[in-house]
């Protein structure tokens, strides 16, 4: 699936991106679900025993600019990202997880395409930064 030309993102941003890759299928992941609306796989460096990680397939650099895209339909699209984001960590995780976005650079967003962390499998520490 092609994400170039879609609202949220250039195609500079597209073309570099490495969750676009995967959207592509440019890139390989351990993938347990895909839509036409998101993918959920397997974070490649794990920060706890499920680590996962829930995109939109649409390019989007930050939580904002998802949230706000078409205000009300930008609302719905983050709210499912979050269902789907739960249903997982229920499911992998039932004796607890944690959801994360990150977002900017003293969010200590790395990758420059709106996703979700979710994290679980072990006592999971706080304050976490």
């Amino acid at each position: 699936m092609r994400t170039q030309g879609r609202k949220g993102g250039s195609a500079t941003n597209v073309a570099a991106c490495p969750f676009c890759a995967i959207v592509r299928e440019d890139a390989p992941a351990d993938i347990l679900d895909r839509t036409d609306k998101y993918i959920v796989f397997r974070d490649t460096a794990p920060q706890a025993p499920m680590h996962l990680l829930v995109i939109p397939t649409a390019h989007f650099e930050t939580l904002t600019s998802f949230a706000t895209n078409s205000s009300r339909k930008g609302r719905k699209r983050v709210g499912e990202l979050v269902r789907i984001a739960a249903q997982y960590g229920s499911k992998l995780a039932p004796q607890g997880f944690r959801i994360l976005v990150n977002q900017g650079e003293d969010g200590h967003q790395t990758i420059r395409h709106v996703h979700i962390h979710v994290l679980g499998g072990r006592q999971l520490h706080w304050p976490p930064g």
